[in-house]
């Protein structure tokens, strides 16, 4: 793999290509691709003027790529190519199967919000691989003199691009020495919401909510080999890009590092990546959904619920959640839920639940049993589920079609579509 720095030859692409010093010095790569793009319109109109222009680049590019070769001792490639930027970055980068596309930050304008509406937000919209809009060096410079860690920032949330934005995070991470803050704006009525606990305020923190969304922000990211880690919750109240650069700004931040989504025209006004672009002053790597390939094999499964309201065929979903661990060990837990439960017959609910448990129980497996009191069910089961952290659902589902699926309703159907966590459906088999 290798690194493409594209330079428009203005002043505001010397700390992209002052910072790919200190990248290369950490990162390991042997080789730069150091490239400009032409206007190929220019030929048509003068192709004199054109032909001086691509002369002026050549010569430009080959004394930047000179004084990379001074500091380093990688290979670097100066190239000009013609054609639209974006389009021409893009599948060069894809060519070079380039593990990072750098950029100098555009000119900061009037409006900051309209700062990335060009040729820059063009190549962050287009490309396929992680782009570094470096608007300082100074941090990527020391780090690659081993001066002191890289302070980095990433944004992480639950949805599916979180997964290359913790993937890209991890591959810079592994050069070592990175001071890694992991921040997730939460917002209060969402959060309580989603854990099944009351929230009193929406201004304030609440440690019970904050406690759980740490402990998922936590296991997202993960191990992070080479970073030292602190998993900072940010609790919100307006637009998500805003509390995200009270963050950055408060680490101190050399770097950070946000997923990017396909949005265009006023949707980008409110998107994370928009906001810091925009309005931040710190070097940021936009990681888009396709840059990085989900690991295969990379599931693990420690924590399982499963809900049963006591039937014959609920018990099938019991036996898979302890399947599920068989071998590696784990937690169960059962969930009984009722509309109303009296002490007494709360004791009785677990005393039920323990009964399912199977003997001899899986080696390394811990149960625990919950009775919940509650008029929705579903609602219920996802709940706990959210609370109690948990890697599967597991739940039965008579398979009821057509009108008794419309009067009775189906449990099973709404907790698959509304939990934002795995489910396991057990069905009974069709003869």
């Amino acid at each position: 793999m290798s690194i493409v720095c594209a330079t428009d030859l203005t002043a505001r692409s010397n700390p992209a290509v002052d910072a790919i010093v200190g990248l290369t010095a950490r990162l390991g790569e042997r080789e730069i691709w150091l490239v400009h793009v032409l206007n190929p319109e220019t030929r048509e109109l003068d192709p004199a003027a054109h032909a001086l222009l691509r002369a002026s680049a050549e010569r430009i590019l080959a004394a930047q790529a000179q004084l990379i070769r001074d500091q380093t001792s990688v290979d670097v490639h100066p190239e000009v190519h013609e054609g639209p930027v974006a389009v021409t970055l893009r599948a060069f980068a894809e060519a070079k199967r380039a593990r990072l596309l750098v950029l100098g930050a555009p000119t900061p304008s009037a409006l900051p919000v309209f700062q990335f509406a060009g040729t820059a937000e063009r190549v962050i919209q287009a490309s396929t691989v992680p782009v570094l809009v470096v608007r300082s060096a100074q941090g990527f410079r020391a780090w690659g003199r081993r001066e002191r860690a890289l302070r980095v920032v990433v944004g992480v949330d639950d949805t599916y691009s979180a997964q290359a934005v913790v993937a890209a995070t991890r591959d810079l991470a592994c050069a070592g020495d990175v001071a890694l803050t992991a921040v997730e704006v939460y917002y209060a009525h969402e959060a309580g919401r989603r854990y099944g606990i009351p929230v009193r305020s929406w201004l304030e923190c609440d440690p019970e909510v904050e406690d759980l969304v740490a402990r998922d922000l936590a296991r997202r990211v993960g191990d992070v080999p080479g970073a030292t880690l602190k998993v900072r919750p940010q609790l919100g109240l307006g637009r998500l890009g805003d509390h995200l650069l009270d963050a950055i700004r408060e680490e101190g931040a050399d770097l950070v590092i946000v997923g990017t989504h396909d949005r265009r025209g006023l949707g980008r006004l409110g998107s994370a990546s928009a906001v810091v672009l925009a309005f931040g002053d710190v070097s940021t790597l936009l990681v888009p959904e396709q840059a990085v390939a989900p690991q295969v094999g990379g599931v693990e499964i420690h924590n399982v619920l499963v809900a049963t309201d006591f039937s014959d065929f609920a018990g099938q979903a019991v036996a898979y959640a302890y399947a599920l661990l068989r071998g590696g060990g784990g937690v169960v837990h059962l969930l009984h839920v009722e509309s109303d439960v009296a002490p007494a017959a709360q004791r009785a609910s677990e005393d039920r639940l323990r009964a399912l448990v199977p003997s001899p129980a899986p080696e390394g497996v811990v149960t625990h049993t919950h009775v919940v009191a509650r008029t929705d069910v579903a609602a219920a089961i996802r709940e706990t589920a959210e609370r109690l952290g948990a890697d599967v659902l597991c739940i039965a589902s008579h398979g009821r079609s057509g009108v008794v699926r419309v009067v009775l309703g189906s449990v099973a159907e709404k907790v698959v579509r509304e939990s934002r966590r795995p489910v396991l459906v057990v069905r009974p088999r069709q003869e």
